[in-house]
């Protein structure tokens, strides 16, 4: 929130400062190419496990963000991936461009992995798939709520186990369009405290990431109240709640990889902007190797 001067000199004051420093950065010389530190081509990963979907990741170059073609992937990188100490044999899909596995990942498994390219220095990296949710329940109440126009509306809920400790999920609600055959996120008001915590982030997907810093061991209630006539007709499917509980190089990767996104759509925030670097945990190169355990309903 911006705050008002009352008095105009000031305003005055801090507009001829402004300008002042935009007119010294506007006659800055650029930087030397001497004194820039030299780019090296590095792998990235790009991989995020859970209990619910095969084993799929990427290997790409940092040079393609450089180059105006379609991102360049790595087809024939020698890959070590292991689960628990046991070697996991992973195949390269023309059709996705990624490494394959028809394992599916279980809860509480660790995995490690170790890749290489020609030349390239070798990247490693090892991710968690979190434990299961205990005593989880979820369903909707018919007209149990309050939607946004005031209006009684279906109340949507999900409630679980906090373990303790230091965990972190992401909350998802949707109602099933028939017409479109879609799950589609929406807007609902906004009472519980972690919900509007400073500290939550809103995705542009429309979910929440949060953490259990105020809930930490106890049992937690989300709910979420929506216009009942969105789903009247459908002669099926009504909602879909989904709740994750992530590793936490999950939430800083997309913690940061949302601020990112926020910072780009602040265009006045112009010079002043903070820099937002997006979180790697890939050593020897770059890019994400993230896990979570996926809870989700599908309410009819």
């Amino acid at each position: 929130m911006r705050r008002k001067h009352t008095y105009q000199y000031l305003r005055l004051s801090v507009a001829l400062a402004a300008f002042s420093v935009l007119s010294a950065c506007e006659e800055l010389s650029p930087v030397p190419d001497s004194e820039l530190p030299e780019f090296v081509d590095q792998l990235v990963l790009n991989a995020s496990f859970d209990d619910g979907n095969p084993i799929s990741l990427e290997i790409s170059y940092t040079a393609w963000a450089y180059d105006s073609l379609f991102p360049g992937v790595v087809d024939d990188a020698e890959i070590d991936l292991s689960v628990d100490g046991a070697s996991v044999s992973v195949t390269y899909n023309p059709a996705t461009r990624r490494y394959e596995s028809s394992r599916v990942p279980k809860p509480g498994e660790l995995y490690s992995i170790l890749a290489s390219k020609g030349s390239y220095s070798r990247i490693s990296s090892t991710l968690n798939i979190p434990d299961n949710l205990e005593n989880v329940r979820s369903g909707y109440i018919p007209d149990g709520g309050i939607d946004p126009q005031g209006n009684p509306g279906d109340l949507m809920f999900i409630e679980f186990d906090d373990p303790g400790g230091k965990d972190f999920y992401e909350l998802h609600f949707y109602y099933f369009s028939e017409l479109a055959e879609i799950f589609v996120p929406f807007d609902f008001e906004l009472t519980d405290e972690t919900l509007l915590s400073p500290n939550t982030l809103k995705l542009n997907s429309g979910g929440f990431l949060f953490s259990d810093e105020l809930f930490n061991g106890t049992r937690k209630r989300f709910t979420a109240a929506i216009t009942s006539s969105l789903t009247r007709g459908n002669s099926d499917i009504k909602y879909l709640i989904e709740l994750r509980k992530v590793n936490q190089d999950y939430w800083k990767y997309w913690r940061t990889l949302q601020q990112y996104r926020d910072q780009e759509d602040q265009i006045a925030s112009g010079p002043f902007g903070n820099a937002v670097i997006i979180h790697s945990n890939v050593s020897g190169g770059l890019g994400i190797f993230m896990g979570s355990n996926l809870q989700s309903d599908t309410i009819r």
